[in-house]
């Protein structure tokens, strides 16, 4: 026995030496696959998050690219040539995207490429243009498109629509933000993620009038042979940015390359992120735990089998949350961690650092869910009436398919002559008070679309004709009994027109549309402030 225990005693050292090694071995190879996981979770996140966001701006860029092209006041501006109509209708319309949105341009064409009218934050002087390509492409192809660009004053995100009248293309409106509003829309101030961009030295000298060029190069950080670099000071390869990622140690960086309308690369946006603060922190808690195990092993050696049971018992309850945190279950570790009971040992801390990871963890997600959320609904709705906008009723096509539905086609009576009498403010009110008295009638499942101009469209779900024309004839009468206060205590009368359609089997919503809007104008010709079928 006493021999037993000497050889025991001096292989104790040799069998400690083992578990530390084998321990270590384990906890660097876990640290190295979670460092990999880590970095895919980053490039799949940053590439989506960027490509997210950038989609949602371009769509909203278009929506209102696509909603001014229609209007019936550019397109007899055009065929009138009398651009100031243009400033009379739209002055107050582009103010509030630019004080709102930082909008810094909506410039109008006229074919081919000719410099009709134009609204911009960035200079007051008028823009000589030679050649613009990428208008000439928009109306070579007929078709709308939103692109990175660098023009004569800025670079940025620009939509460009083209107008036409009766098949005829009169010309284009595009719309812009700089490059610098967009990297705000990516930037997180809260987290540890930094946004930068670069752009193309050869490009930026190349299209960049002077002064414009004077402006950016002073605001660059960095600057090597082939880019200037904004919000950053370190140089990367074309190698780093055609593979779209780099890892520098702790530091995760993802590059999102930003295409013009011919597909060319003008720079890349940038996020990086440094993961020290992470890896370091498991890196302690490895060091931590492999400790604890090995004196653990060692007491459970000398003393009792029972701590080992203990030790399995903590690390699967740390392997268990780490898996609801992987699977996003935040809410069943938040239930753990506070129910959780202190049992005065390194667990403690464990479970205290686990708790901290899951909040911070959770309360990105719900961040980057809701800037997701803000700027899709922002895409879909119009400005001024927070009503749906047209593309919002493009969205629709889908959930409406094969259903059964009503729709409503309003058109506010003499609005023309009310804009022309009382001014385009006092238009807008009419506008946004038809929709408070809209909402005031409808369901909560009904649907209300600026459709054109003075133009309203409702969509009924499950509703006949006949109770769409009964709910048509209180709406009728409820706006004309309606008061609009229009500034300086004046108040006015508006009336509507309303056509109703009913859906008829195999229609889409523009055949419905298309027949409630005929309807309309049956009313209109009636007489006015009346409901048609």
């Amino acid at each position: 026995m006493r021999r037993g225990f000497s050889l025991s005693v001096k292989l104790l050292p040799a069998i400690i030496f083992s578990i530390i090694a084998v321990s270590y071995f384990i906890f660097v190879k876990s640290e190295f696959n979670f460092e990999r996981e880590e970095e895919k979770i980053f490039r799949k996140e940053a590439q989506s998050y960027i490509a997210g966001v950038t989609n949602n701006t371009k769509t909203w860029l278009l929506s209102q690219a696509l909603m001014i092209s229609h209007d019936k006041t550019v397109q007899e501006a055009y065929i009138e040539n009398t651009p100031f109509r243009i400033k009379e209708e739209f002055e107050f319309f582009w103010k509030t995207l630019h004080n709102k949105f930082k909008i810094e341009e909506m410039h109008f064409f006229k074919y081919p490429y000719i410099n009709f009218f134009s609204f911009s934050s960035i200079s007051t002087k008028p823009l000589v243009l030679s050649h613009r390509e990428d208008i000439e492409f928009i109306q070579s192809a007929f078709t709308p498109d939103a692109y990175f660009f660098i023009c004569k004053r800025y670079p940025g995100l620009r939509a460009s629509y083209p107008i036409s009248y009766n098949g005829k293309l009169l010309g284009a409106v595009s719309f812009g933000i700089s490059i610098e509003t967009f990297r705000n829309y990516l930037a997180k101030p809260e987290n540890r993620e930094k946004v930068f961009y670069l752009l193309s030295r050869n490009i930026l000298e190349k299209n960049l009038d002077k002064d414009s060029f004077s402006f950016w190069i002073s605001r660059a950080t960095h600057k090597d042979k082939n880019f200037y670099y904004f919000h950053i000071k370190e140089s990367f390869s074309k190698n780093q940015l055609n593979k779209g990622f780099l890892r520098d140690k702790n530091k995760f960086v993802y590059f999102y390359p930003m295409k013009d309308f011919k597909g060319k690369v003008l720079g890349y946006i940038g996020i990086s992120k440094d993961y020290s603060y992470l890896f370091n922190f498991i890196y302690r808690i490895g060091i931590i735990f492999v400790g604890a195990s090995v004196l653990v092993i060692i007491l459970v050696f000398l003393v009792c089998v029972g701590e080992v049971r203990y030790l399995e018992n903590q690390k699967n309850t740390v392997l268990n949350l780490l898996d609801m945190m992987k699977r996003r279950d935040f809410s069943s570790v938040e239930k753990f961690c506070s129910s959780y009971r202190a049992t005065g040992d390194i667990f403690d801390d464990i479970v205290s650092k686990i708790d901290f990871i899951n909040k911070e963890m959770k309360t990105y997600l719900q961040m980057v869910y809701s800037k997701l959320k803000t700027a899709s609904q922002k895409a879909l709705t119009d400005a001024l009436t927070e009503a749906f906008n047209r593309h919002a009723l493009e969205n629709v096509e889908k959930s409406f398919k094969d259903r059964h539905y009503s729709a409503l086609m309003i058109d506010i009576d003499h609005f023309k002559a009310i804009n022309d009498k009382y001014g385009h403010e006092a238009g807008d009110r009419v506008l946004k008070e038809l929709v408070r008295k809209l909402r005031d009638k409808i369901r909560d499942n009904d649907k209300i679309f600026r459709y054109g101009g003075e133009e309203f469209v409702v969509l009924l779900p499950e509703t006949s004709k006949e109770n769409a024309k009964k709910l048509a004839e209180r709406i009728r009468k409820h706006i004309e009994e309606t008061e609009v206060e229009i500034g300086e205590g004046k108040k006015i009368k508006v009336t509507v027109s309303i056509g109703v359609a009913e859906r008829k089997e195999g229609e889409t919503i523009e055949d419905a549309i298309k027949r409630a809007d005929e309807a309309m104008y049956r009313a209109k010709k009636a007489g006015r402030n009346r409901v048609s079928d």
